[in-house]
């Protein structure tokens, strides 16, 4: 156990080391004076930066020397190719961001909220960045919207929770002639959302709203019931008990023959289902994960014909479930 906690501290400890490269503005400096012409030395670096403190930028750039972000040239600094990868990923930055902030500070105020202080508003107050780091597992879901998409041609799509838009623009790409219309809550994310349906020549739009409040309205934009409708980690935003009801309502906004898609994390005995889960529950609107069975039950009582749900990402507790409006 000593080993352990030796080999987990060392890789938490890299964890916030690379956040406060990346936060601090260092990797970011660096990129930009290598665009510029060259290294610089650390006073450079720091002034570049927007920092004060020269030598304790130094001992942080010596840091990230050891953990191959950077690179020390004599007297001057440089990104490495790792460095320069984060530096231009903004889904591994992400990462770093939340897994270094949010994901670690759940573990370090829990004691405190186990004795009574307030649950988190993780979900509110970082909307932009969860966004952002969803899209490491976008392959995955873009692949299954797609599918369900090419399988059934459908002309009208709604997408609920869209997020910044990716898979309801991978469907319009997809589907010549389709219209799709996004639903999102957090308006920054809508904004985000709407410039990339922008490029599809009008076919998309995206509404600031909420299910099942928004659907009419959202049907309505649509010009009529979905032929697809998305649900891509939405469904632990709802209650368990409320779940059946909302997809009924989702199901009411489906064309008869419709397909409605359902993605979501699932809970189940893996550490990373565990934790998700954990964090979800830890928040000021505690949430529940559902299992694959429990999803597949609740669909069904929505009035959608539904096999079972698949895993979509190879050791990822993330899942697909397919459900269709049956016609009459």
């Amino acid at each position: 156990m000593r080993l352990r906690a030796f080999r987990d501290g060392r890789a938490a400890i890299r964890m916030a080391a690379t956040r406060a490269l990346l936060e601090s503005g260092l990797l970011d400096a660096l990129d930009a004076l290598d665009a510029s012409g060259g290294p610089g030395d650390a006073a450079q670096v720091t002034q570049r930066a927007g920092l004060t403190d020269v030598e304790l930028t130094r001992a942080l750039l010596e840091l990230g020397d050891a953990y191959g972000l950077v690179r020390r040239r004599a007297t001057t600094w440089e990104l490495t190719r790792r460095g320069r990868s984060l530096v231009r990923d903004a889904t591994g930055r992400a990462m770093v961001e939340a897994l270094g902030w949010y994901h670690v500070d759940l573990y370090r105020e829990l004691p405190d909220q186990l004795r009574g202080r307030a649950g988190r508003d993780d979900l509110e107050k970082h909307a932009e960045l969860i966004a952002r780091v969803s899209s490491a597992l976008a392959p995955f879901i873009r692949d299954t919207v797609v599918a369900a998409a090419s399988e059934g041609q459908p002309q009208r799509v709604l997408d609920i929770g869209c997020g910044e838009g990716e898979y309801l623009a991978a469907v319009l790409q997809r589907s010549a002639g389709a219209r799709g219309v996004g639903l999102e809550t957090d308006e920054r994310v809508a904004a985000l959302a709407r410039d990339r349906l922008a490029r599809l020549g009008g076919r998309g739009q995206v509404l600031a709203g909420a299910a099942p409040g928004d659907l009419g309205r959202a049907a309505d934009a649509l010009g009529g019931p979905a032929d697809l409708v998305l649900l891509a980690n939405v469904i632990y935003y709802v209650p368990p008990a409320d779940r059946s009801a909302f997809l009924r309502d989702v199901a009411a906004v489906t064309a008869p023959g419709g397909t409605v898609l359902v993605v979501t994390s699932v809970a189940e005995s893996t550490t990373e289902s565990r934790h998700m889960g954990l964090l979800f529950m830890a928040q000021r609107a505690p949430m529940l994960l559902p299992t694959a069975e429990g999803l597949v039950a609740d669909m069904r009582r929505a009035g959608l014909e539904v096999d079972r749900a698949r895993r979509i990402a190879p050791g990822e507790p993330i899942m697909a479930a397919t459900g269709r409006r049956q016609p009459g």
